[in-house]
Protein backbone atom coordinates (compact mmCIF):
# COMPACT_ATOMS: atom_id res chain seq x y z
CA UNK A 1 0.00 0.00 0.00
CA UNK A 2 1.40 3.35 -1.00
CA UNK A 3 0.06 6.80 -0.25
CA UNK A 4 1.15 10.17 -1.45
CA UNK A 5 0.32 13.14 0.73
CA UNK A 6 0.61 16.58 -0.76
CA UNK A 7 0.93 19.75 1.23
CA UNK A 8 1.99 20.42 4.77
CA UNK A 9 0.43 19.56 8.09
CA UNK A 10 -0.71 22.86 9.63
CA UNK A 11 1.16 24.20 12.63
CA UNK A 12 -2.04 25.53 14.33
CA UNK A 13 -5.31 23.64 13.82
CA UNK A 14 -7.71 22.62 16.57
CA UNK A 15 -11.04 20.80 16.13
CA UNK A 16 -14.16 20.67 18.31
CA UNK A 17 -16.54 17.69 18.00
CA UNK A 18 -19.64 16.02 19.46
CA UNK A 19 -20.79 19.17 21.26
CA UNK A 20 -24.09 18.76 23.10
CA UNK A 21 -26.17 19.76 26.09
CA UNK A 22 -29.00 17.90 27.79
CA UNK A 23 -31.05 21.04 28.16
CA UNK A 24 -33.44 22.25 25.47
CA UNK A 25 -35.32 24.55 27.85
CA UNK A 26 -33.88 26.27 30.87
CA UNK A 27 -34.68 28.99 33.35
CA UNK A 28 -33.21 32.41 32.65
CA UNK A 29 -30.14 32.99 34.81
CA UNK A 30 -29.42 29.30 35.38
CA UNK A 31 -26.29 27.60 34.09
CA UNK A 32 -26.12 24.66 31.71
CA UNK A 33 -23.47 22.06 30.96
CA UNK A 34 -21.93 21.62 27.51
CA UNK A 35 -19.88 18.51 26.74
CA UNK A 36 -17.82 17.52 23.75
CA UNK A 37 -14.33 16.68 22.55
CA UNK A 38 -11.41 18.63 21.16
CA UNK A 39 -8.50 17.44 19.06
CA UNK A 40 -5.16 18.92 18.05
CA UNK A 41 -4.78 18.51 14.28
CA UNK A 42 -1.52 20.47 14.08
CA UNK A 43 2.17 19.87 14.55
CA UNK A 44 2.41 22.52 17.28
CA UNK A 45 1.49 21.28 20.78
CA UNK A 46 -1.66 22.94 22.12
CA UNK A 47 -1.13 24.07 25.72
CA UNK A 48 -4.34 24.94 27.60
CA UNK A 49 -6.56 25.92 24.65
CA UNK A 50 -9.78 27.71 25.50
CA UNK A 51 -13.40 27.78 24.36
CA UNK A 52 -15.02 31.16 23.86
CA UNK A 53 -18.80 30.97 24.34
CA UNK A 54 -21.35 33.51 23.16
CA UNK A 55 -25.11 33.46 23.71
CA UNK A 56 -27.11 35.47 21.16
CA UNK A 57 -23.88 37.27 20.22
CA UNK A 58 -22.94 38.27 23.79
CA UNK A 59 -19.90 36.76 25.48
CA UNK A 60 -20.95 34.26 28.17
CA UNK A 61 -17.53 32.99 29.15
CA UNK A 62 -14.03 31.89 28.28
CA UNK A 63 -13.30 28.34 29.45
CA UNK A 64 -9.72 27.08 29.59
CA UNK A 65 -9.17 23.39 28.86
CA UNK A 66 -6.53 22.39 31.41
CA UNK A 67 -4.75 19.99 29.05
CA UNK A 68 -1.70 19.87 26.79
CA UNK A 69 -2.49 18.18 23.48
CA UNK A 70 0.22 16.83 21.20
CA UNK A 71 -0.30 16.21 17.47
CA UNK A 72 -3.53 14.18 16.90
CA UNK A 73 -4.22 13.95 20.64
CA UNK A 74 -7.83 14.46 21.80
CA UNK A 75 -9.64 15.03 25.08
CA UNK A 76 -13.21 15.32 26.30
CA UNK A 77 -14.45 18.49 27.95
CA UNK A 78 -17.33 19.61 30.13
CA UNK A 79 -18.00 23.29 30.77
CA UNK A 80 -20.69 25.04 32.79
CA UNK A 81 -22.05 28.07 30.95
CA UNK A 82 -24.05 30.74 32.79
CA UNK A 83 -27.07 32.27 31.00
CA UNK A 84 -26.74 35.60 32.83
CA UNK A 85 -26.18 37.52 29.56
CA UNK A 86 -29.57 36.38 28.18
CA UNK A 87 -32.10 39.12 28.97
CA UNK A 88 -35.15 37.99 26.98
CA UNK A 89 -37.21 34.82 26.94
CA UNK A 90 -37.11 32.72 23.80
CA UNK A 91 -34.59 30.97 21.57
CA UNK A 92 -30.87 31.24 22.29
CA UNK A 93 -28.04 30.66 19.83
CA UNK A 94 -24.99 29.27 21.63
CA UNK A 95 -21.78 29.71 19.65
CA UNK A 96 -18.57 27.96 20.78
CA UNK A 97 -15.15 28.75 19.32
CA UNK A 98 -12.07 26.69 20.18
CA UNK A 99 -8.95 28.89 20.37
CA UNK A 100 -5.22 28.61 20.94
CA UNK A 101 -4.14 29.87 24.37
CA UNK A 102 -1.86 32.48 22.79
CA UNK A 103 -4.63 33.56 20.34
CA UNK A 104 -2.64 32.34 17.33
CA UNK A 105 -5.00 32.20 14.31
CA UNK A 106 -6.25 28.70 13.55
CA UNK A 107 -5.26 27.46 10.07
CA UNK A 108 -8.42 25.35 9.75
CA UNK A 109 -11.14 27.51 11.36
CA UNK A 110 -14.10 25.52 9.98
CA UNK A 111 -13.67 22.69 12.51
CA UNK A 112 -13.15 24.79 15.63
CA UNK A 113 -16.69 26.24 15.77
CA UNK A 114 -19.82 24.60 17.16
CA UNK A 115 -23.42 25.76 17.52
CA UNK A 116 -26.18 24.76 19.95
CA UNK A 117 -29.72 26.07 20.24
CA UNK A 118 -32.05 26.07 23.22
CA UNK A 119 -34.74 28.25 24.77
CA UNK A 120 -34.94 30.17 28.03
CA UNK A 121 -37.97 31.16 30.05
CA UNK A 122 -38.40 33.38 33.11
CA UNK A 123 -40.14 30.58 34.97
CA UNK A 124 -40.24 26.83 34.46
CA UNK A 125 -43.16 24.83 35.71
CA UNK A 126 -42.09 21.31 36.43
CA UNK A 127 -44.54 18.48 36.01
CA UNK A 128 -45.05 15.66 38.42
CA UNK A 129 -46.34 12.23 37.53
CA UNK A 130 -49.13 10.85 39.73
CA UNK A 131 -49.80 7.11 39.67
CA UNK A 132 -52.76 5.72 41.53
CA UNK A 133 -52.98 2.02 42.21
CA UNK A 134 -56.08 0.37 43.62
CA UNK A 135 -55.65 -3.01 45.33
CA UNK A 136 -57.22 -5.29 47.88
CA UNK A 137 -56.60 -8.66 49.53
CA UNK A 138 -58.52 -10.23 46.63
CA UNK A 139 -55.76 -9.08 44.22
CA UNK A 140 -52.74 -11.32 43.75
CA UNK A 141 -50.79 -8.50 42.11
CA UNK A 142 -50.84 -6.19 45.15
CA UNK A 143 -47.18 -6.85 46.10
CA UNK A 144 -46.01 -6.20 42.53
CA UNK A 145 -47.80 -2.85 42.58
CA UNK A 146 -46.04 -1.78 45.77
CA UNK A 147 -42.67 -2.82 44.37
CA UNK A 148 -43.40 -0.86 41.19
CA UNK A 149 -44.41 2.28 43.09
CA UNK A 150 -41.24 2.11 45.22
CA UNK A 151 -39.04 1.58 42.15
CA UNK A 152 -40.58 4.60 40.38
CA UNK A 153 -40.04 6.76 43.49
CA UNK A 154 -36.42 5.61 43.59
CA UNK A 155 -35.88 6.38 39.89
CA UNK A 156 -37.75 9.71 39.87
CA UNK A 157 -37.68 11.07 43.45
CA UNK A 158 -38.41 14.68 42.49
CA UNK A 159 -41.29 14.22 40.06
CA UNK A 160 -43.12 11.01 40.98
CA UNK A 161 -46.09 10.75 43.35
CA UNK A 162 -47.38 7.26 44.02
CA UNK A 163 -50.77 6.62 45.63
CA UNK A 164 -51.81 3.13 46.69
CA UNK A 165 -55.44 2.62 47.63
CA UNK A 166 -56.03 -0.65 49.45
CA UNK A 167 -59.77 -1.10 49.64
CA UNK A 168 -62.70 -3.38 49.03
CA UNK A 169 -62.03 -5.69 51.97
Amino acid sequence: LEAIVEGNVPTHNLGIYDVQTKNELMKMGDSFVVTGAIKNLATETAVKPYILCTLNGLEAGRFTIEKTLAYLEATDFSITVPTAVVIEEGPVDCHLTLCWADDTPDQGPDDNIAHLSFSVAKELYYRKMVVEEGTGTWCGWCVYGIVGLRKMKELRPDDFIGIAIHSGD
